[in-house]
This record gives C-alpha cells, sequence and structure tokens, in this order.
C-alpha cells in the first residue's frame, strides 16, 4: 500500500511481459503525477483508491491474457482516463470505481466477460456516450451511471441475468430510448427521473413492478410500452411530472395493480 502515494514527478511504471505481480496495493499511485500504466497479466486485483486523484493519468492499458477479478473501491475515482476495455476476467467493479473520471468516454467490455456486478456510483458523472452491459452482471448499483450527461445509449443483453434496475441508476442522464430484456421485473424508485431526452421506454418483462418515482419530470416521454406484460404494478407517482402527452402500450386483459 501507498508505494508511489503523492509522488509528483512520477510519470509512468514499466512491468516486463513475465511480470508476477498480482496486487496494486491500496493507494498505491493516488494523487500521483502518473501518465499512463499497462498492468501485468499476472494482476489479480486493483486495490481501494489505488489511482485516486490522478489528474494526468489518460491511460490504462491491460497486456494480453489478464488475469484481474476485481478493480475496487475509488480505484480511479477522479482520474483523467479517457477510455478503458475492461478485461474478461473481471468478476467485480466496485463502488466509485471510476467516479467522477469526466474524461472518461468510452468502457468496453472484452467478449466473454465474466462480470457479475458493479458497484453503485461505479461511473457516476463520467462523460461515457453508450455503454452495453454484460449479460452475466446480476447486480448494479444505485446511481451507478447517474448525471452521465454524454450518455445516450444504456443496452442489456437479451439474455441479461438481471433482474432489477436499482435506484437512481440512469438519473440525470441523456438517454432518449431504452429497452429492458424480460430479466427485469423490478424498475426502484428514480431509475429514470430526470431523464430530460427520454422518449420511449420498452419493457419485455411478463410481471414488473414500476416503483414511484422511476420516470420523475422525463418531460419528453411520450411512449412506454408494455407488449409481453401480464401483470403491472404501477405506484401512485411513478410517472410525476412526466410528459402530459404520455401514452402507455399493454396487451389486452393485463392485470394492473395500483399501489400508494
Amino acid at each position: 500500500d501507498l508505494a508511489f502515494y503523492e509522488c509528483k514527478n512520477f510519470k509512468t511504471i514499466y512491468f516486463t511481459q513475465d511480470s508476477k505481480l498480482n496486487l496494486i496495493g491500496n493507494h498505491a499511485f493516488a494523487c500521483s503525477s502518473i501518465e499512463t500504466i499497462t498492468i501485468p497479466s499476472s494482476v489479480t486485483q486493483i486495490g481501494d483508491v489505488s489511482f485516486y486523484d490522478c489528474p494526468n493519468l489518460k491511460s490504462i492499458i491491460f497486456m494480453e491474457n489478464s488475469n484481474l477479478i476485481s478493480i475496487g473501491k475509488n480505484a480511479f475515482h477522479s482520474s483523467s482516463i479517457e477510455r478503458i476495455t475492461i478485461p474478461s476476467s473481471v468478476t467485480h467493479i466496485e463502488e466509485k470505481a471510476f467516479y467522477n473520471c469526466k474524461s472518461l468516454k468510452s468502457i468496453n467490455f472484452q467478449e466473454d466477460s465474466k462480470l457479475c456486478s458493479i458497484g453503485e456510483k461505479a461511473f457516476l458523472k463520467t462523460s461515457i456516450e453508450s455503454i452495453l452491459i454484460p449479460s452475466n452482471v446480476s447486480y448494479i448499483g444505485k446511481c451507478t451511471f447517474s448525471e452521465c450527461k454524454s450518455l445516450k445509449s444504456f443496452k442489456l443483453s437479451e439474455n441479461s441475468k438481471l433482474e432489477s434496475l436499482n435506484i437512481c441508476i440512469l438519473c440525470f442522464s441523456f438517454i432518449r430510448y431504452i429497452s429492458i430484456p424480460a430479466s427485469v421485473n423490478l424498475i426502484n424508485e428514480g431509475a429514470f427521473s430526470s431523464c430530460e431526452n427520454l422518449n420511449s421506454a420498452e419493457f419485455f418483462s411478463n410481471i414488473l413492478t414500476i416503483n414511484q418515482y422511476s420516470f420523475e419530470e422525463d418531460t419528453k416521454l411520450f411512449l412506454v410500452s408494455f407488449p409481453n406484460a401480464t401483470k403491472i404494478t404501477f405506484f401512485d407517482k411513478s410517472f410525476i411530472g412526466a410528459s402530459e402527452n404520455l401514452y402507455i402500450f399493454t396487451l389486452p386483459n393485463i392485470e394492473i395493480v395500483n399501489e400508494t
């Protein structure tokens, strides 16, 4: 831990291809002037706060055949990375891992990603423009993509294992259209609130609960569609402040439950 903490004249570090390094410790490069780093394939864990507040850090590259399993809490918080490709071996991205990375525009996941969880606020206040969530992800924390002002496209795989969209997961983002696969049966409070460019949303679950404030203040929302639903539970403030011209499409003979 703290190996290169606050090293202000430190710009880069080199590892050999046969490096045996398996851990980048907590605070290892935090508050340093590092600009670029290539992570050896032997590394399995990037510790908490390891690259926190590195304003010059723009490039993170993982060597081929990476064995990385987890990216720790606040690992890249407030760094200046512009793009990142997450190795397929990664299973956990912890809370606030990329929080406030305002230059981060592109996040890609390698094919056959094993990622199963993304912690709360992991990408909050980034500049990502689009994201495709890997199919093995079964948990996304609250506010994960909140306040992403450049985010226009959020997609889940058709075979997604995700069952719920967490509190404020996409609030204050600029998504225009959302399509949610059949695995998702719960939309939590404020999930899409204040998405001022959201025009339409489509949900493919058979049984679905839409919690209060889910679409609060979505003033351009004109269509919400439930083409497969047999039962939907709405709360009385699910669409509060949404467009007055909102049309909700459902199949005939659907069971609708209104909760307060």
